[in-house]
């Protein structure tokens, strides 16, 4: 809920370092305040993850609104507005999650179109919505009141005009207000959650934000060598050459603007703040993305007496956006990379759906994060902690939930532990279990619903008095090794029907660390480590019962299976994908 326990913006995914329970407190957001009444009707992640899009989306008006006044062309409008909706860092921003950065261009970019059309009043409270957005925005909005207030001084240093005394105030008011939004956020902040630093990112200078900056000025020496790194220096380059590296034809706005946030990128360490080439760099585009464009626009202006006409800068530099966004981009060829490609895992992700519809609707459940947006409409939806540090049992907070959730197979060990120590002294009971993904419940009757899979094994895990634990299908023996792994006198038993379309004799082998019994129709044999002789069985076509018996121990992590059909001279691997799950 968006107000809960006398909480405005209450939130349960990080209780362990923002006891509150405020967003407030973790961030200075009063933005989302905003989306409160949509959510409210449509409590669900899916609400956010639109709303999200549509604001990046937005975004590109008032930079169309803005070329098309000042080239008299609705094409160069078009295509100035293309070069944003294909800017690398916008994608970044949209792909990862919902995160308020995600309003960031659009209160910034619509500032700049009304103070661009002296249209005072309306820009003022474009910056006071970017503002809202994050206890960093002062910074970010500073230099923009800055930027207005060096334009208005221009022509009198120059000598060539007078004073422009409206943008000159309105520079000056935002500096002011800079200022006074960074005092009330921290206040807020620190009110709320007197634990904090908010300046964490920068813990290398300090965890407070006056003192950073104190420190930073009178150290330039540490300064310059935490910038002098091939991220760092790559940064502008990510920034810049979508975009025909046309912002730096605007050095001015490029270092002023985009400056207030690549300096301090710079000297944090954080690499999410200066990645982009080598690594995601997530929601953290939000921040520089309006100003990127804001100096490329002006680029072009400059470059308008020397340079090709600007639809012809703008026309190359939305094809370079445009390969840029399908060879790098999450949503283009850039998905290829390990850290955007998603897992191919359909069983797997078919489990997880069974499983989650069978959640009850009402009671308190905990979870994991990527979990969590399917449960995250009821107030007491809890995550296990991750960040800033991996532990080993949920925060007290999280303990004693009606319901637990959990995907074993995107576990570690400790997490494993926990819900093996739970379901050993019956503390809760299995509800459902597909594939690693189980749910379980204080007040389940220990019935376990049926979630079928077409595919893959059937695992039964036995504990140290012979007691069946878990059971279920499963897709993979990976995490079954996680669920054995240094358990003496545990036992895993495997079983499946095993179709065979052409008959003959068939050889079976087993590679583990462990003694493993193989089993196929009835014929057995008991493979210790290293054995090499295979399992020679003659099998008609139709199914045929498979069992392996796996022992828990020091060494269980790892078990692969093999086989090599009639007239093949090579074993292949024999996954749990080629068999039908058979309870036993």
């Amino acid at each position: 809920g968006d107000v809960y326990k006398r909480q405005f913006l209450y939130y349960t995914v990080e209780l362990h370092f923002n006891p509150s329970g405020c967003f407030l407190g973790q961030h200075f957001s009063p933005i989302l305040l905003l989306l409160a009444p949509l959510y409210w009707l449509f409590p669900r992640a899916e609400t956010l993850l639109i709303l999200q899009s549509l604001a990046i989306a937005s975004a590109a008006l008032p930079i169309y609104l803005t070329v098309k006044s000042k080239l008299g062309s609705e094409v160069a409008g078009l295509m100035a507005a293309s070069c944003y909706l294909l800017y690398l860092p916008i994608h970044e921003l949209n792909w990862f999650d919902f995160h308020f950065e995600a309003f960031i261009p659009l209160t910034l970019l619509s500032g700049w179109y009304f103070a661009e059309r002296k249209r005072w009043i309306p820009a003022l409270a474009s910056f006071l919505l970017a503002l809202s957005c994050c206890e960093f925005m002062p910074v970010l909005v500073g230099a923009f009141g800055l930027y207005y207030t060096f334009k208005a001084l221009r022509l009198r240093l120059l000598k060539r005009g007078g004073l422009d005394d409206r943008r000159l105030l309105f520079g000056l008011t935002l500096i002011l207000l800079g200022f006074a939004w960074f005092t009330l956020a921290l206040n807020v902040i620190y009110s709320l959650n007197p634990g904090i630093e908010v300046a964490g990112n920068w813990r290398n200078w300090s965890g407070n934000p006056e003192e950073a900056v104190v420190k930073v000025l009178t150290n330039p020496g540490k300064a310059l060598n935490m910038v002098l790194t091939r991220d760092k220096l790559l940064y502008p380059l990510y920034l810049s050459a979508p975009l025909l590296f046309i912002p730096l034809a605007a050095p001015f706005e490029f270092l002023l603007l985009a400056g207030a946030w690549i300096l301090p990128a710079w000297l944090s360490s954080f690499k999410g703040y200066y990645a982009g080439l080598l690594h995601p760099s997530f929601q953290y585009g939000g921040f520089v993305a309006a100003q990127g464009l804001i100096a490329s626009l002006r680029g072009v202006s400059n470059l308008r007496a020397h340079r090709p006409a600007p639809l012809r800068l703008l026309a190359l530099a939305s094809l370079l956006s445009l390969l840029a966004a399908a060879f790098f981009s999450p949503f283009g060829l850039g998905m290829l990379k390990p850290y955007f490609r998603a897992a191919e895992n359909p069983e797997h992700e078919e489990a997880l759906r069974q499983v989650l519809s069978l959640v009850p609707e009402e009671g308190s459940i905990l979870t994991q994060n990527h979990v969590f947006p399917h449960v995250c409409h009821r107030v007491d939806a809890y995550v296990w902690p991750i960040f800033p540090k991996i532990v080993r049992e949920p925060p007290s907070y999280a303990q004693g939930t009606d319901y637990i959730l959990l995907d074993l197979d995107k576990a570690g060990y400790s997490m494993v532990e926990y819900v093996l120590g739970l379901l050993r002294r019956g503390e809760y009971r299995v509800i459902a279990a597909c594939d690693y993904v189980i749910l379980m419940g204080r007040e389940a009757d220990g019935k376990q619903a049926k979630v079928n899979m077409a595919r893959g094994l059937h695992l039964t895990i036995y504990d140290g008095e012979g007691e069946i634990l878990l059971q279920m299908p499963v897709a993979s023996l990976e995490t079954a090794g996680k669920l054995l792994s240094w358990r003496e006198g545990w036992c895993g038993r495997l079983s499946g029907s095993l179709p065979i379309e052409e008959e003959g004799f068939y050889k079976f082998k087993v590679d583990s660390l462990q003694p493993v019994k193989f089993r196929v129709d009835g014929v057995e044999r008991l493979f210790p480590p290293g054995r090499e002789e295979p399992l020679e069985v003659w099998l008609a076509e139709g199914l045929h019962e498979v069992e392996v018996y796996w022992p828990g121990g020091p060494n269980s992590a790892r078990l692969d299976l093999y086989w090599k059909k009639p007239h093949s001279s090579l074993y292949e691997p024999l996954t749990p994908l080629s068999f039908t799950p058979l309870e036993g």
